[in-house]
């Protein structure tokens, strides 16, 4: 496969995920209720319900991935899944009644997610050690476009009801290209331990480093701002498009900050990243709270909330944001790399279902301190048990997850031409092939 291929592959693989969970904002839900004629009372909970039936998706897909693939292979389920995809997105289009778009939407969550697992897979061997971060970062790059387009979509066809099927159509196009892709793919034979053997003790630093990766994009509060930027940013313009507004203009700056991030992913440590970037978002997350607890003034207030929320998203998307694909698809042994990158699936959507779900429901002081607490958490992670990954090859990568058993032997050592012998000590380490003496 040329760099080309790959890189497209990962492009629209972003865009597909993308384009599926966030063309569900607070004013595609309005238009879609005027056209299905199902009054609900109150929009923000049916997004949120809208949104955790499409993560709700993505974790069931993260949990039987690892035995799919086993049993068909990972290119003959990524090209299964693009089509579900597909079939689904397109089933979207009709107005009909909330509970059909929840179904749907569920189908098209666990059928896009596949793509998150099963793209680093398939590709990830054809990519050299300098190109990984360039590639890993396209797919951020691209799911943040979808964004983008989705966001000024909806500016413009938010007045129009009868629109609404026009939000659907990237997800569409997509997947129809994805799919022709995935068609062209190598078949590759993967193979994947014994879920039994996932669970020795020298495979701890690899769960506790898929936590990690996991919960630095689930618990910073990315997506319930992102998702429910319309209503956060409702009132921060003197227009009746204020939400839709605010939106576009977090979005851009997601872009903007994802598109600066892939040189500078290429040049500094992934490590120190990560560290930077959670300091940074911890210190944006507390000028929001003391904006919404100390200033009164609503309109002064609202920019400050929104200068935040510009500076958070600019900081993850240079740090969490960029590094997510990169690090799935390098960090982890390849013979367990399917079943840690779903274990980080789980991780992230169970706390993005969580966030998502409650952001309408708590209070928004309540919810920022949340996510200053989940930062927080994971920053003491990162420091202290995240490895460095960048310049090394998966060979090093992988001795360096995986935790080997040593113990202390005594050994008979002949010393010189006398023929005597005394006692030493040798370390050993147990490893999948046996025994080697150090």
């Amino acid at each position: 496969m040329n760099i080309v291929m790959l890189s497209l592959i990962y492009i629209l693989g972003g865009i597909c995920r993308g384009a599926v969970l966030y063309n569900i904002s607070t004013v595609i839900i309005e238009m879609y209720q005027k056209m299905a004629q199902v009054p609900y009372d109150h929009v923000p909970d049916l997004v949120s319900i809208i949104s955790v039936s499409a993560t709700i998706g993505s974790i069931i897909s993260s949990i039987v991935s690892t035995q799919m693939v086993r049993k068909f292979g990972a290119r003959s389920i990524l090209i299964f899944t693009t089509a579900i995809s597909l079939i689904s997105c397109c089933l979207v289009l009709p107005s009909i009644h909330w509970i059909y778009l929840f179904v749907f939407k569920f189908i098209s969550g666990f059928s896009s997610c596949f793509t998150i697992s099963l793209i680093p897979m398939v590709c990830a061997q054809y990519i050299s050690v300098a190109q990984r971060p360039i590639v890993g970062s396209l797919y951020s790059v691209s799911l943040v476009l979808s964004m983008v387009v989705c966001n000024v979509i909806q500016f413009f066809i938010s007045s129009e009801k009868q629109l609404y099927w026009v939000i659907q159509v990237l997800s569409i196009v997509s997947s129809a290209f994805l799919l022709i892709l995935s068609l062209k793919t190598p078949k590759e034979k993967h193979e994947v331990l014994k879920s039994e053997n996932v669970y020795s003790k020298k495979y701890t630093k690899c769960f506790l480093v898929a936590f990690i990766i996991g919960i630095s994009i689930a618990g910073t509060g990315y997506n319930p701002i992102l998702q429910f930027s319309t209503l956060i940013f409702k009132n921060s313009f003197n227009s009746p498009k204020s939400g839709t507004i605010g939106a576009i203009i977090t979005s851009s700056i997601n872009l903007i900050s994802a598109t600066i991030s892939i040189p500078v992913v290429r040049r500094f440590k992934r490590k120190v990243l990560l560290i930077v970037g959670s300091i940074l978002m911890l210190l944006s997350y507390t000028v929001t709270i003391l904006a919404l607890k100390l200033v009164k003034d609503t309109k002064l207030q609202n920019n400050i909330v929104l200068g935040a929320t510009i500076s958070f998203i600019f900081f993850y998307s240079c740090s969490s944001g960029s590094l997510f694909f990169v690090l799935i698809g390098e960090v982890f042994p390849k013979q367990l790399k399917m079943f840690f990158m779903n274990f980080v699936m789980v991780i992230h959507f169970v706390g993005t279902m969580v966030t998502t779900f409650i952001f309408p429901i708590i209070d928004e002081f309540i919810n920022y301190i949340l996510y200053i607490g989940f930062c927080s958490i994971n920053l003491i992670l990162i420091v202290k048990f995240l490895p460095e990954t960048k310049g090394k090859s998966f060979e090093e990568i992988e001795r360096e997850m995986i935790t080997e058993s040593r113990k202390v032997v005594l050994k008979d050592v002949e010393i010189g031409e006398s023929g005597e012998t005394t006692r030493d000590i040798v370390v050993s380490a147990e490893t999948e092939q046996g025994t080697e003496i150090k």
